[in-house]
């Protein structure tokens, strides 16, 4: 196989270097007499592959020659693949942000290595006696040192229960959190604090909890929340308030949050849902720093709900990234700064009205970018709609239009040009964007072609 060479002068060192590929480059001369050695290999260590959130893990990497000997001269950069999950700085020192798995890749001249890394949640224990929890009618409060609290069965609460910041509570197969009944209203308050999050968790990891049910409840705030093996994660079922903030959401194989009416999240992940997020009736509601990613379904879905999507990232569902569905006569919802990256269906699928989506990006799916079935007054605007397998807009109704103007298609030409995302049926594409929009650069500060 030939080889190719990219010259690197380190102009400091004053020392050069040649970095040597095996792709489709033109034969080069490196590494012969009187020349600067290749770049053969990167070799990469590391003590482990997984760290704990907020926690970090150095990596090394040297770059060595063809004969195996140390290329120290040789500057190196790392970066990773997901910074919402981990980040490298510029020596290898990786910082856990978030549950998941990323790849951290280095490079010495034109050669790359990855190493993947999984973050995770600090261990916790439902071993320990504690105390039995138990239906409350009062106000009682669960304290970190009386834990952990086991719910045996299902517990409902009926007046107004608190929970201290690092409490852990261990729920038995199926067990419900359940606040409020048809006879009375009930109210859970979970206020954790950075460091010292509270833990809702499975006894048994292989025998799912039961999860959080907000039934006739008067109130329900979580934050600071890690939430995890259950088979739904909250949920609501009529009117009442819920605010989630700073909360982790994990491995739920039913709905990773479902709620209705007035409620809003807020810097949450839910990683690893049925579906990860469920909307009924919402009116309004606010979803902003919020991540889901890994669910086998549907990654957000909207029923007749007024919803404001702020800095809303989905990724890697396995069914559609965001469905809005049965939106008539709700009035207008809007989303920016809205990112669905690797959906297995459709990036976003929108039965609406007057809906809106600006300063989004919509990528890397294995089907369309977005797909409208239904609804009139559809606008997609300020959006980068590239690298799906399908079509970036696909409108296959004939009643209404969709104004697609002023997007980045993933060429400079359009839809049409060689390497852009098509579209399908009424689309009104121009003027387009000649380069993408980020997210600091408005629609209107880009490029744009007649």
């Amino acid at each position: 196989m030939k080889r190719w060479c990219t010259w690197l002068v380190i102009a400091s060192l004053g020392s050069t270097a040649v970095a040597c590929g095996d792709g489709t480059g033109p034969e080069s001369n490196c590494g012969r007499a009187g020349l600067p050695p290749c770049v053969a290999v990167i070799d990469v260590d590391a003590p482990s592959t997984r760290l704990l959130m907020d926690g970090t893990l150095q990596i090394t990497a040297v770059p060595r020659d063809a004969d195996g000997a140390d290329m120290t001269s040789i500057d190196v950069s790392w970066h990773s693949a997901n910074t919402s999950i981990a980040t490298v700085d510029d020596d290898g020192l990786v910082q856990g942000v978030d549950y998941g798995t990323t790849d951290v890749i280095v490079a010495a001249g034109t050669l790359e290595r990855s190493l993947s890394v999984e973050v995770v949640p600090r261990p916790v224990s439902c071993a320990a006696a504690g105390t039995t929890a138990t239906d409350v009618a009062d106000s009682v409060m669960w304290r970190t040192a009386d834990g952990p609290f086991h719910m045996q069965q299902t517990v409902v609460v009926n007046g107004q229960l608190v929970i201290e910041s690092g409490a852990l509570v261990c729920g038995a197969q199926d067990a419900v959190l359940q606040i409020g009944t048809t006879l009375g209203g009930g109210s859970l308050l979970s206020h954790g604090a950075e460091g010292d999050t509270i833990v809702l968790t499975a006894a048994d990891p292989d025998r799912p909890w039961g999860g959080i049910l907000a039934e006739h409840a008067h109130e329900v705030d979580l934050r600071f929340v890690r939430l995890e093996a259950a088979l739904n994660g909250i949920s609501s079922t009529v009117a009442g308030q819920i605010v989630v903030e700073d909360a982790r959401i994990s491995r739920i194989s039913g709905v990773g949050i479902a709620l209705r009416h007035t409620d809003s999240v807020s810097r949450t992940t839910i990683d690893g849902a049925g579906t990860g997020i469920s909307i009924d009736y919402g009116s309004p509601v606010e979803l902003r720093e919020v991540i889901v990613r890994n669910s086998t379904g549907t990654g957000i879905r909207l029923w007749r709900s007024r919803v404001g999507l702020y800095d809303v990232r989905v990724e890697d569902s396995g069914g559609d990234g965001i469905v809005f569905d049965g939106l008539t006569g709700i009035g207008p919802i809007g989303a920016t700064d809205l990112v669905v990256t690797g959906s297995v269906g459709a990036g976003v699928r929108i039965s609406a009205f007057d809906l809106t989506l600006s300063g989004c990006t919509i990528t890397g799916g294995a089907a369309d970018g977005v797909v409208l079935t239904d609804g009139s007054g559809v606008a997609v605007h300020g959006c980068n709609l590239s690298g799906n397998a399908g079509v970036g807009v696909r409108n296959p109704t004939s009643f209404f239009s969709v104004d697609a103007s002023l997007n980045w298609w993933g060429d400079p030409a359009g839809p049409d040009g060689p390497n852009g995302d098509g579209v399908s049926g009424d689309v009104l594409v121009m003027p387009v964007l000649t380069e993408p929009v980020s997210a600091n650069r408005s629609a209107s500060e880009s490029g744009t072609q007649r």
